[in-house]
């Protein structure tokens, strides 16, 4: 298990996974999020909406 892994991609291009886990027969990225209020997930397309805590829309992301 690999913590806090920062991948150079290209120059100035970089890639950074919180958690890694490597097997023998696949790789788990975990991505974690710190985030408050209400989240609501929703596909096609995909994204992720934020509530604050009387229900207004205060972010997409």
């Amino acid at each position: 298990m690999l913590w806090d892994v920062n991948l150079r991609l290209a120059p100035g291009h970089y890639l950074q996974i919180d958690v890694l886990v490597l097997t023998p027969f696949q790789a788990i990225i975990y991505e974690a999020k710190n985030m408050a209020d209400r989240l609501r997930f929703e596909s096609g397309p995909s994204r992720l909406d934020k509530f604050d805590s009387e229900g207004r829309l205060i972010d997409k992301l």
